[in-house]
């Protein structure tokens, strides 16, 4: 009896040593997930530099959400832009302001559009859409703006147009702005676009692709998606221009070179990467032209001071860089 009952603690304790090791091995496990996946989890944008943006958080409100940005097609309320007619409203009568946007994406020589949704205010006009064409799509021609005006109306920048330039010390980088997706973001930066000087823009945080994403900016497998998060970060501001309450407007899967806010801005951020892991955080109002993303690569890789901001291992940028927002030249 004896001799069966130290067997038995034998074998008691054998079991014992399997369920710890299980145990051990479902820790370890669980600590390799947490590792990869709290990048995911985490917002990378904890911390904004700017005071505005805390503020913003509790105003912004959803438009769209959508995967591809050739299906954005959204325009602005209570705004009536000027310009030739392509097509007179009356003789064009839809349902929607998207309709509109999709008949003027659809006419070759129309850059801008204006539709009257408003039942109540537009009375007979309800419905028309009238496709325009603006001169300097950079400076559209606005008739009037408010709450009391029943148009509606939007922008289109085919290829080659609607471009505006960073211009920094380093060079000068390109980003297509896309009116469609973010027609109230676009309004603030053509705001921008008319001083001579942008005293408050600058980029301040500067972190690489690291060995997470591929110079083609795909994820590498079974990796953590950061930090480094592959993104720059700054302000988009000047004086003289008060920042409005700009609206999460259509969030995009976010593509290596895409230009959003964090939150409503003023701070904004580039990818260097494909970032599926932050959709649908952010508004995307823009996209850096595929010739400058070397040079974007290049102020990735400068200097930085390692620092946290709630919880977040980010790279701030020893000299910030200051930059211009212009047409181009």
């Amino acid at each position: 009896m004896a001799r069966r009952h130290h067997e038995g603690e034998g074998g008691g304790g054998a079991r014992r040593r399997i369920h710890l090791v299980v145990l051990l091995l479902i820790c370890v496990t669980c600590g390799a997930v947490y590792l990869v996946c709290s990048p995911v989890l985490r917002n990378p944008f904890e911390k904004e530099l700017s005071s505005s943006s805390s503020e913003k958080k509790k105003k912004t409100m959803v438009v769209g959400s959508l995967d591809d940005k050739e299906s954005c097609c959204h325009g602005a309320e209570g705004t009536e832009l000027w310009g030739e007619a392509v097509n007179w409203g009356p003789h064009l009568i839809l349902n929607s302001s998207y309709q509109c946007c999709t008949a003027c994406k659809a006419n070759s020589k129309c850059n801008s559009w204006v539709f009257c949704g408003d039942r109540d205010k537009c009375a007979a006009k309800y419905g028309e859409c009238w496709l325009k064409v603006q001169e300097d799509l950079l400076a559209p021609q606005v008739q009037e703006t408010g709450p009391h005006v029943a148009w509606t109306s939007g922008l289109i920048y085919r290829e080659g147009t609607g471009v505006i330039e960073l211009e920094t010390e380093h060079g000068v980088v390109h980003i297509q702005l896309m009116p469609d997706c973010a027609p109230q973001s676009v309004a603030y930066i053509i705001e921008l676009l008319r001083l001579r000087h942008c005293s408050d823009c600058v980029l301040y945080r500067a972190e690489g692709r690291g060995e997470f994403w591929d110079a083609q900016g795909n994820h590498v497998s079974m990796t953590a998606f950061g930090p480094p998060y592959a993104v720059l970060q700054g302000i988009l501001a000047a004086q003289g221009v008060p920042l409005k309450d700009i609206p999460m407007e259509a969030r995009l899967q976010v593509k290596r070179g895409m230009v959003g806010w964090v939150e409503g801005g003023p701070d904004f951020f580039i990818s260097l990467a494909n970032h599926e892991e932050w959709y649908p955080r952010y508004t995307i109002f823009g996209s850096v032209l595929e010739k400058n993303m070397t040079l974007i690569e290049e102020l990735a890789s400068l200097s930085t001071a390692p620092s946290i901001w709630s919880g977040v291992k980010v790279g701030v940028l020893k000299k910030r860089i200051s930059f211009n927002l212009r047409k181009p030249s």
